[in-house]
């Protein structure tokens, strides 16, 4: 089999024996197409209007004189821009994009190298970020946005495209894409691209049948439903240039069947069909390489799903309304008007210069304030549709009240509310996200289950091949609270605070989610267990107590576990006194002071930590007493010794020369 230049499907070579099990026939029926195309016309006028709103704005129909304003507030646009940091906090806030959760104990051990290891492919051999963004920036302006899983065979790597809702056709009785009879996905392409791609039929009386210039309201490859549902880009090319493909997969009790061909010429097929060969985890129970994202869930049906442009629509037409009317007011009333008593000849030609006599009165003309505080009440009604949406404040903005200030247990309130819609939202697109993961998933483990190498976290790892498999729940990490950092930083030092000390908590746990909060990889650069910890404080002290046996003063760190430190030095000195070794005075002295001031450094930090060394208190005071005395009598021999091997000078000889 070989593969289009984007790795979208295999195809049959020219000269390659076809297989009947799987080129059995082009699937549905090219009518029921056109029939779901002619169901969905007025979903179809929605999005337009929606495209319109996000990007030219919709205008004045008629302008009250030339020159008018013609405003367009963005309230879709901005609403949207805000909301779509908040989904993607949900996915990218968390150690790993999602959660791997064993569904038998024997593969428990295998959970996180599994989530680390698709963690680095999702994040670094695929392009899940960048569709991230597009797909949700969809799924917010027309309410939901498809999504579509691919292996890319010539990059060898996941593939996750977002295309744009109408570009993908299913039956006007689906619910959910992933329970659709077929999906068909539009697909345009330049004629110079049709040819390089290298797997299609490049017959040139073909190619001229299917691209725009074989379109013919009369042609013969055209029936009359062609002519009547004519769409550019979807059912017939914008120009000469172009070519218009639908990819059509049908599923049937052997799998998902694809076929491809052009609704210009229906009955030419530009490759021969076949059946989709993804088999494992989620295609293998039925699943089509299709998913989607959805803004809410209102009523079963795939159109029905209303997004941000939708639900807000008439608070933008309210806004833009109430804009042009102010600025046609500050038209009216900025530019001067002047009115002269009685008859003036040539009034209209009046100009004023500087130092110019009129021989009549003139007087501006005064216009009454604007009965209506136009400002105020595109505030209320921007407030309005924020609440109708439910922005992901947490109830701040609900806070700007034009009645006055509102007390502590309204705000209270009102935060609550937004953050149980908050949640709802982020269960919905959640539940959702896991379906794509689990599909990007069951990719991985057939086609890249040899390349078990990963990169987490500056440090390499490598995924056990018996853990490549249908063998995990995959559930999306994140909640809806990380749309607000300083909010998610709050909970997370306020529960380490409740907790700190509780024996119920565990406390390693408690401080990693303490750690993951501020910076995930903070966890594996300053985290160990208390084991570690007091083995490497152990292995210091072990260190500074080598230096002191050979004369050197060690220093005490306000950092040093000193109970750590206290333990490994009396164990040394207990050893030593059972070895009848004797201490060399000095090194004595200096072990002592030194074990004696983390004693004082830790009564100083944990008093009831240090009672139990009160004894040992006297011992190492008398220890460094003596090391002390024995160094100054030492020395003091030392000195003497010295003294006595010098030899004594003798008398100098009358009249012999003094030495120089």
């Amino acid at each position: 089999m070989s593969y289009d230049h984007t790795g979208q499907t295999p195809m049959r070579k020219p000269d390659e024996p076809v297989d009947e099990a799987t080129d059995s026939g082009s699937g549905t029926p090219h009518a029921e197409i056109l029939d779901a195309i002619r169901d969905r016309k007025g979903w179809e006028d929605k999005q337009t209007l929606f495209y319109q709103m996000r990007h030219d704005g919709v205008r004045r129909k008629k302008k009250p004189w030339p020159g008018a304003a013609d405003m367009h507030f963005p309230l879709a646009d901005t609403l949207i821009e805000k909301i779509k940091p908040y989904y993607m906090q949900q996915v990218f806030a968390g150690e790993t994009v999602a959660g791997f959760y064993a569904m038998k104990s024997e593969n428990a051990r295998f959970q996180t190298a599994a989530a680390q290891w698709f963690d680095y492919q999702i994040k670094q051999n695929s392009n899940f970020e960048e569709f991230l963004s597009v797909a949700i920036d969809g799924m917010c302006q027309g309410g939901r946005n498809p999504v579509r899983v691919r292996w890319d065979f010539a990059a060898e790597q996941l593939r996750f495209d977002a295309p744009a809702p109408d570009r993908v056709i299913v039956p006007a009785w689906t619910k959910n894409i992933a329970e659709a009879d077929w999906v068909t996905l539009v697909q345009s392409w330049s004629v110079a691209a049709y040819k390089r791609a290298g797997v299609f039929d490049c017959e040139a009386d073909l190619i001229k049948r299917i691209s725009g210039s074989g379109r013919s309201d009369s042609g013969e490859n055209q029936n009359e439903e062609d002519i009547r549902l004519k769409r550019e880009g979807l059912t017939i090319a914008r120009s000469d240039k172009e070519i218009v493909l639908w990819t059509v997969h049908t599923r049937t009790d052997a799998g998902w069947l694809v076929s491809t061909y052009s609704p210009t010429s229906p009955k030419d097929k530009v490759r021969a069909d076949f059946m989709l060969p993804y088999n494992q985890g989620e295609f293998a129970k039925g699943a089509p390489p299709f998913a989607q994202l959805s803004f809410e869930l209102k009523e079963d049906g795939y159109y029905s799903a209303r997004g941000v442009c939708e639900r807000v629509a008439a608070f933008e037409s309210s806004l833009n309304k109430d804009w042009n009317t102010l600025k046609d007011y500050q038209t009216l009333t900025t530019q001067p008007l002047f009115y002269s008593e009685g008859a003036q000849p040539n009034v209209g030609n009046l100009q004023f210069v500087p130092g110019q006599v009129f021989n009549k009165k003139i007087e501006a003309v005064q216009f009454p304030r604007s009965p209506v505080d136009i400002m105020q009440s595109m505030d209320a009604t921007r407030a309005t549709a924020e609440q109708l949406v439910a922005l992901p404040d947490f109830g701040m903005g609900a806070n700007r009240s034009t009645g006055g200030a509102k007390t502590a247990t309204e705000v209270q309130a009102l935060t609550a509310v937004m953050g149980n819609n908050v949640e709802l939202r982020a269960r919905v697109f959640r539940r959702e996200l896991g379906l794509i993961l689990n599909l990007a998933w069951s990719l991985l483990i057939q086609y890249a289950k040899d390349k078990r190498d990963f990169f987490y976290q500056d440090q390499l790892g490598e995924l056990p091949e018996e853990a490549a498999g249908d063998l995990y729940r995959i559930e999306p990490n994140g909640s809806g609270d990380n749309f607000n950092r300083e909010f998610q930083v709050q909970k997370a030092y306020g529960r380490f605070q409740t907790f700190n000390g509780n024996p119920f908590i565990n406390q390693q746990e408690l401080t990693k989610v303490t750690l993951e909060t501020d910076d995930p990889r903070l966890v594996r650069r300053l985290f160990q267990t208390p084991q570690i910890a007091a083995a490497t404080q152990t292995e210091d002290q072990a260190q500074e107590l080598s230096i002191m046996l050979m004369g050197f003063p060690a220093m005490v760190q306000p950092s040093d576990d000193h109970a750590a430190h206290l333990e490994c030095g009396m164990q040394y000195i207990q050893a030593q006194i059972a070895k009848q070794v004797r201490f060399d005075p000095e090194a004595a002295a200096l072990i002592a002071k030194h074990l004696l001031e983390h004693l004082q450094a830790l009564r100083e930090q944990d008093k009831p930590a240090a009672a139990p060394y009160k004894q040992a208190e006297s011992f190492l005071q008398q220890m460094m007493q003596s090391g002390q005395q024995a160094a100054q009598m030492r020395q003091q021999q030392q000195q003497m010794a010295a003294q006595q091997a010098q030899p004594m000078p003798q008398p100098m000889q009358p009249g012999a020369p003094a030495q120089m």
